[in-house]
């Protein structure tokens, strides 16, 4: 299950993944699935439990899973599936609890299942002693890996998957392969930049960066001149090309073991980046099409006919409808997400998204979507500041025209069916089980390298 930070909003017509183009047209591609948060961390944490980001809690840095839900990989694993995780963001780690269920988690620092209990006593150790004196889990495990490129964190990754693929027998196993090469910084080689340059491009990478993204959608980022936004645009299509081909040799490592047509192959992802549609940058706060709108398609030949569907789907579905797919099982009642394929066809929930955030005072984000319209509440307190935005997307795709500013556009009663729909989910975070742990020097530096 290969997943990233990939956008599918702001172009659909340069050719930036042919492998995923192939397996979307050999399998199910959900034309409207929509993530559950505007970053990684609670969006991984909304696929894995099939839980909406209030409900599992998983909300901000110090964040990890907790354990009243089972994951994933805990109920496959149940099922006599082996497990295993090969993960190159640095959100979505052991350190944070995702290792739940999976007998290997390796990192691009390949730190195994087996080394864990040993990383986790050396950062009990650090603790101990205090900051600044040994750090030895940063020298023993990480050196100087927080400055990998993150096109070359996802080739290691996938060398280990690919080696761990070549490993298998006929025993059912689960693999979750996360790569991060459509993330800032957006770094391709430039065999894979040279395609999205305009011609006569002397070989100068652009921006790997966009100007650092505001909190709140009551403030505008700073622009870049339009030249400088396409060159980051095309470093960002190159790097989707660069992860696609990591996603090639994935497959490939099946075909050659001959066990691709027997796979339940799924590939999403978690969020896409903004390009200052909304005056803002990257991603993790605004809640509109250009980070929710995620891919999501799943291949399994004679079991699944390959199709596009239109009716919407979350990544709250992924849990449910892998396990449906492999034993028939529909977890009901204990997952927000529906089995996308069980007989009849479970009845479309509204899609629903979240952010809050904590770090700079209460920032809460929350967004509906029903048939063509989305409606989303956004409250600042520390700005002081709520705004009720909604969209008809049949009409306005890029969400550029609110409809509450002009009150003849849409009926009351519409409103009041949103308002009631978005009022049926949690208004705050649920957060009896969540863990909360502290960001040694190591990891805070990976994820400032990564804009966080």
């Amino acid at each position: 299950m290969p997943c990233g930070a990939s956008s599918i909003a702001h172009d659909f017509v340069r050719p930036t993944s042919p492998h995923f183009d192939a397996l979307a047209r050999e399998g199910v591609l959900f034309e409207r699935a929509i993530a559950q948060a505007a970053w990684t961390k609670p969006s991984i944490a909304s696929l894995m439990t099939g839980l909406f980001v209030y409900k599992h809690g998983v909300a901000s840095n110090r964040d990890a899973l907790g354990s009243d839900r089972p994951t994933l990989a805990e109920t496959l694993r149940a099922r006599g599936y082996r497990t295993a995780a090969y993960s190159a963001n640095p959100w979505i780690a052991p350190e944070f609890r995702f290792d739940r269920g999976f007998e290997e988690f390796e990192t691009v620092q390949v730190m195994g299942a087996r080394l864990i209990n040993l990383y986790r006593l050396l950062r009990h150790v650090d603790r101990t002693l205090g900051a600044g004196v040994l750090n030895l889990s940063d020298w023993v495990f990480w050196g100087d890996a927080a400055g990998v490129p993150n096109a070359e964190r996802d080739r290691l990754l996938t060398d280990g998957a690919v080696e761990w693929i070549g490993r298998q027998d006929d025993a059912p196993y689960f693999l979750y392969v996360h790569l991060i090469g459509p993330h800032g910084p957006y770094d391709p080689p430039a065999e894979y930049l040279r395609q999205f340059r305009e011609p006569g491009w002397d070989g100068t990478a652009g921006p790997k960066l966009p100007p650092r993204r505001v909190q709140s959608i009551f403030q505008t980022a700073a622009p870049l001149e339009e030249a400088e936004r396409r060159a980051l645009i095309a470093q960002y299509d190159g790097a989707i090309a660069y992860t696609d081909g990591q996603l090639g040799r994935l497959i490939g490592a099946l075909r050659e073991r001959g066990q691709l047509d027997r796979t339940l192959l799924v590939v999403a992802s978690d969020h896409g980046d903004e390009f200052y549609e909304h005056y803002n940058w990257g991603h993790g706060n605004q809640l509109y099409g250009e980070v929710l709108h995620v891919p999501l398609v799943l291949r399994l030949p004679e079991r699944l006919v390959p199709s596009r569907r239109s009716d919407p789907a979350m990544l709250v579905d992924v849990f449910p409808t892998v396990v449906h797919l492999l034993d028939g099982a529909v977890p009901s009642g204990a997952v927000d997400g529906r089995a996308l394929f069980a007989p009849g066809g479970e009845a479309p929930v509204p899609a629903v998204a979240e952010h809050w955030w904590f770090e700079g005072g209460k920032y809460v984000s929350r967004m509906v979507q029903a048939g063509s319209f989305k409606l989303c509440e956004t409250h600042d307190e520390a700005m002081g500041q709520k705004r009720t935005e909604l969209y008809d997307l049949a009409s306005d795709p890029a969400e550029q025209r609110n409809l509450l500013e002009n009150p003849a556009a849409v009926s009351k009663k519409r409103v009041g069916e949103l308002q009631s729909l978005l009022a049926r989910f949690g208004d705050q975070p649920f957060v009896g089980s969540v863990e909360s742990v502290d960001l040694d020097e190591s990891t805070q530096e990976r994820l400032r390298q990564l804009g966080y």
